[in-house]
């Protein structure tokens, strides 16, 4: 799938957010586009999150979300994500419309009550997409691609910590989610002065 879909900007996340996800499960909607953008997770680690994942025995938001290992691609190590400001305060307002989520509940719901299925995540997030224009060339996996650019060009131009972050074990496969794009290229060669 990465191969297929490009990187998720900042303006696009916030559009999608804004205009793309609508209706009953808007809130649920967002909050798994910004687990994605903001922690770098998969589209089937976002969805096996329970509410303790996020959360401490309280119920209060803590620093860090945390995917379990069975949950990883590979299952070979689990992860653990700071929660920045803006992911805290979408998870924050998302637990406030569920009525007392054990430490055990599905973060996400589905319809029926249950995990919010990889297939159904994927069909809401393409149909926000074509919404506000996006198409095709995003995927939910962009959310991952997203982030990883993000992280890079937030000053921490370092592929190594954005390998780690994502959990790859090659490097090669992270640059691959950090190929730049034509007029990005074009831009880098103008501004050498």
């Amino acid at each position: 799938m990465s191969g297929t879909s490009t990187k998720l900007s900042r303006e696009e996340f916030d559009l999608l957010c804004t205009s793309g996800f609508t209706g009953e499960h808007a809130q649920r909607n967002r909050l798994f586009a910004a687990i994605g953008f903001f922690a770098g997770y998969r589209v089937s680690e976002i969805v096996s999150l329970k509410v303790g994942d996020c959360t401490d025995e309280a119920g209060k938001v803590n620093g860090r979300i945390v995917a379990r290992r069975k949950t990883m691609k590979g299952k070979r190590v689990g992860r653990s994500m700071p929660i920045n400001l803006a992911l805290k305060v979408l998870i924050e307002n998302y637990l406030k419309t569920r009525k007392n989520p054990s430490h055990d509940a599905p973060l996400l719901l589905s319809e029926r009550g249950g995990h919010l299925t990889r297939q159904a995540a994927s069909r809401m997030f393409k149909v926000a997409a074509n919404r506000v224009g996006l198409g095709n060339a995003v995927s939910t996996h962009s959310l991952r691609k997203g982030f990883a650019a993000n992280v890079l060009r937030t000053g921490h131009n370092n592929v190594l910590i954005v390998r780690d972050l994502l959990g790859h074990r090659s490097l090669s496969t992270t640059l691959a989610y950090l190929s730049c794009e034509a007029d990005e290229a074009d831009a880098a060669v103008m501004a050498v002065k």
